[in-house]
């Protein structure tokens, strides 16, 4: 229905649910990324500071 309503035809329903789909796997993976690499980041910053003085 949501195709149809933006102008296309019904079957590309499907198509558009996948490429959608798709996007947002790519909006997760980012946003998961971006929380391991400010751990990461953070864990370096901690280990440096705890050095040899």
């Amino acid at each position: 229905m949501v195709a149809k309503d933006m102008g296309y035809e019904y079957n590309d329903g499907e198509f558009m649910r996948i490429i959608y789909d798709m996007y947002l796997d790519v909006l997760v993976y980012y946003y998961k990324f971006k929380g391991v690499q400010e751990k990461v980041i953070d864990k370096q910053v901690i280990e440096s500071n705890e050095g040899p003085s």
